[in-house]
């Protein structure tokens, strides 16, 4: 985990003081370690870090800012693995035309007109 201050990731994933954001998977609440972690990108004082729970294989990708007056974060739960996130986060952003265009091709080339009605009954 170069590059990123050894305090942080300590204080992230021991659950000591006022820092207990990474401790336990959301899934199956099995302890997290420092090696569960891998910081897939990361600008300045921000590392965008991926972690794989060793007992369920769940995931969460969580932004952490680590500055002179503490660290902070917020993380997310995904199905995606080291490398999809990694892969994904170098693709341009989805934008309308990109939406409108799945919904166009869902809605006349795919979906049959039965599954696309609403049923009241």
């Amino acid at each position: 985990m170069a590059n990123m201050p050894q305090q942080y990731l300590d204080a992230f994933f021991s659950g000591d003081g006022d820092l207990r954001v990474l401790t336990a998977c959301p899934f199956c609440n099995t302890s997290y370690t420092v090696r569960a972690a891998r910081v897939l990108a990361q600008k300045d004082d921000a590392h965008v870090v991926h972690i794989e729970c060793r007992n369920c294989g769940g995931s969460i990708v969580a932004l952490i800012l680590a500055g002179n007056l503490g660290a902070q974060s917020v993380g997310v739960v995904t199905d995606l693995t080291r490398d999809e996130v990694a892969r994904f986060s170098g693709a341009a952003p989805v934008n309308v035309d990109d939406v409108l265009g799945l919904h166009h091709q869902l809605t006349r080339d795919l979906a049959p007109a039965a599954f696309l009605s609403v049923s009241t009954s």
